[in-house]
């Protein structure tokens, strides 16, 4: 299994968009203390049916590293 990555899109652009809706969606999750992020993947997938299992697991993992990064308070 190789990993995947998807560029972060410029700034304006729908891509843009998409992600930060998806980050948004996470960071509600994340703060409703619900569920380990570490399945978050499949409520993505639930929410936005747009995203393959693979899509989703990469926004997870793109998501998760903006934390190990700093990017993050």
């Amino acid at each position: 299994m190789s990993c995947r990555t998807i560029s972060l899109p410029r700034e304006g652009t729908e891509e843009k968009m998409k992600q930060d809706t998806y980050y948004e969606y996470l960071d509600g999750l994340r703060d409703s203390g619900l569920i380990n992020m570490f399945g978050a993947a499949k409520y993505l997938e639930r929410e936005f049916p747009e995203l393959t299992q693979t899509d989703a697991a990469s926004v997870l993992r793109s998501w998760m590293n903006r934390f190990a990064q700093g990017g993050v308070c």
